[in-house]
């Protein structure tokens, strides 16, 4: 279960460099979604359109199949980025815990939770270079076409998140 886990997480981060590096990941019918408004708050939940962004990139090769080679390039360059992967998803991990167990034992105005709160921020960070990172080396890979699609995919996304923000 973890084998499988750590994968769909090596396939999301390859994808999210991607976009991180040309646009968004799909076509996006996150544009066309109305989700729910939660009483007294304004806007689209943030959960929601988060959601349909990372169900995008998840069904990414539904979208814009890679080749057979291409899927090839793409492990290659996810497996040699694996230890990097795992132990910055396990600083993210343990960052979160921390910034929970500091807000729990000091309150959420105590340096120990400001400190904390700066170990998520360096580890997004961390993680959002590890992205683009492995984007720059998966975009030679991609076709015109298939990079033209991202652009398009991002322009939806950041439309969609546009029209949230502004509600």
């Amino acid at each position: 279960m973890k084998k499988l886990i750590l994968l769909a997480g090596l396939a999301c981060i390859g994808v999210a460099g991607i976009a991180a590096d040309t646009g968004a990941v799909s076509g996006s019918s996150a544009a066309a979604a109305s989700p729910a408004q939660v009483e007294g708050l304004p806007g689209a939940p943030v959960r929601t359109i988060v959601g349909e962004i990372i169900r995008d990139a998840l069904n990414f090769h539904h979208d814009m199949p890679l080749s057979d080679s291409q899927k090839q390039q793409v492990a290659a360059i996810l497996r040699n980025h694996q230890a990097e992967i795992h132990d910055q998803i396990e600083n993210a991990v343990a960052a979160r815990r921390a910034m929970r167990q500091a807000v729990e034992s000091s309150g959420p105005d105590s340096q120990a939770a400001r400190d904390a709160a700066a170990k998520i921020g360096d580890a997004a960070r961390d993680g959002a270079l590890l992205r683009a990172k492995i984007g720059t080396e998966i975009k030679p890979i991609l076709t015109p076409e298939q990079l033209a699609r991202i652009q398009a995919g991002t322009q939806d996304i950041d439309a969609t998140v546009d029209k949230a923000l502004a509600q």
